[in-house]
């Protein structure tokens, strides 16, 4: 199996809270999940919608164990684009978040560990980091600073294990995408719809499709979208990214 570069979340050591702020929001039944999905396929306004209408750029995580970062960036992305906050949208560098989280080694880890990196360090664009480069030199330059100073996250939802908060978060009034850490494939993806299977029980998961934008480019699938369904979605970690600011050079 290739090593995409998941580590379970340890919650003794990484509690729910210890990076974002636990979910507060609503659970909504399973029984309502259905009326909510073709509400929002009438109104076409999923994160999945935000992605594609805004031609967000599909991220690639190339040779890096750095899926956590690719998934919670990707978020990011699209929280920055329904929020209208650059047209065309920024590609930014999941890569250097991740590199200097991990002291510019190749290695794994969680997206609660993606959330302290990005609030720590911020997230530069691709144009001053690239993607495919992990270098510490890069770390040093001015236009980084300046750019990782631009992209203040400030707001995330630590959701734990709890997968009907999650897709609850993409049901919402305003939807939100969500990052699923996947255990049996060791990888994250960005969660951003759920579809409904005709003639499924409403209470079932199985009668549920996650479409999710994954970190292998556009070549993957469906443009770099994929689906998963039923209990393929169940994950062991879940964050939400519900809001994303662009400050100035003294925001940080």
């Amino acid at each position: 199996m290739i090593d995409h570069g998941l580590i379970a979340r340890d919650y003794k050591t990484d509690p729910v809270g210890v990076d974002a702020p636990a979910f507060s929001g609503d659970v909504i039944p399973r029984k309502h999940w259905p009326e909510l999905i073709e509400k929002q396929r009438e109104n076409f306004n999923s994160p999945y919608a935000v992605h594609v209408e805004n031609s967000v750029p599909i991220l690639n995580q190339t040779k890096f164990r750095y899926c956590w970062m690719f998934a919670i960036v990707a978020g990011v992305m699209n929280r920055a684009a329904f929020q209208g906050l650059n047209d065309p949208v920024d590609e930014l560098s999941a890569t250097a978040v991740a590199s200097q989280g991990k002291r510019f080694r190749n290695v794994g880890g969680h997206c609660s560990e993606a959330v302290r990196y990005c609030q720590k360090y911020g997230i530069p664009t691709a144009e001053v980091w690239p993607n495919t480069n992990s270098s510490w030199r890069l770390a040093r330059q001015a236009d980084v600073k300046k750019s990782a100073k631009k992209q203040n996250i400030v707001q995330f939802a630590d959701l734990g294990q709890n997968l009907d908060a999650a897709i609850s978060c993409l049901l919402s009034e305003t939807p939100v995408p969500v990052s699923f850490s996947l255990p049996w494939w060791k990888h994250a993806v960005l969660g951003l719809q759920v579809d409904y299977v005709p003639d499924g029980d409403p209470t079932k998961i199985d009668s549920y499709e996650l479409v999710f934008v994954n970190s292998y480019g556009p070549a993957y699938e469906r443009g770099g979208f994929g689906k998963l369904h039923g209990s393929k979605m169940v994950g062991q970690e879940y964050i939400a990214i519900e809001n994303v600011k662009v400050g100035n050079d003294d925001d940080r």
